[in-house]
């Protein structure tokens, strides 16, 4: 079976025809990434993966700047996403879908909040988890590694989460070298 047929026909990912062939291949291509990196077809994640659609966002958020989630649909910028803003959009579904509640990106309760415990952090502190007033401190006074990208280590639990996420697909090497501990729950949360 291939790859495409793969995306297509078992994930079922939508991507809208209002969006631009550049934009709809960065998303293609950081699918295949994705599967890759997961490496099992019938894998939990994989599952949670399913039926995700790609829509532009309202023009208020091109405005903006920001692409952004809601339940199992990712709203882009049209016009442009890369590869690394798609899989860091692809974490806050996965930590929505595989956490207990299905927001979980605001309100926790996601693998974010595993991989904060892990780190040595309790998560609950944080509300919202997407943009908590202090994360970046607050690790900090915990003695707790930070995430390598500034957005990820200031922002919150669910976008140090997505930013954590990106880095493992894309840049495990980097991961591993400045956020061990992060690196480390990722090799485990994906066996």
């Amino acid at each position: 079976m291939s790859l495409d047929y793969y995306l297509w026909d078992t994930l079922k990912w939508n991507i809208d025809r209002r969006i631009v062939r550049k934009t709809s291949e960065s998303i293609i291509d950081a699918s295949r990434l994705f599967v890759e990196w997961i490496g099992a077809n019938d894998h939990p994640i994989i599952n949670a993966s399913r039926n995700i659609s790609w829509k532009p966002s309202s023009y208020i958020w091109r405005l903006i700047g920001f692409h952004h989630v809601e339940l199992a649909t990712v709203y882009v910028d049209p016009r442009s996403l890369s590869i690394e803003t798609a899989l860091h959009e692809l974490a806050h579904i996965l930590d929505n879908r595989l956490g207990t509640h299905p927001l979980a990106s605001i309100f926790g309760g996601g693998p974010s909040d595993d991989m904060l415990r892990f780190v040595g952090i309790d998560p609950d502190q944080f509300f919202p988890r997407f943009s908590a007033i202090g994360y970046e401190q607050s690790l900090t006074r915990a003695g707790c590694e930070l995430n390598p990208t500034k957005y990820g280590r200031s922002k919150g639990p669910a976008e140090d989460f997505a930013e954590a996420f990106r880095l493992a697909v894309l840049e495990p090497a980097t991961l591993e070298e400045q956020a061990p501990k992060r690196s480390e729950w990722f090799k485990k949360w994906k066996i």
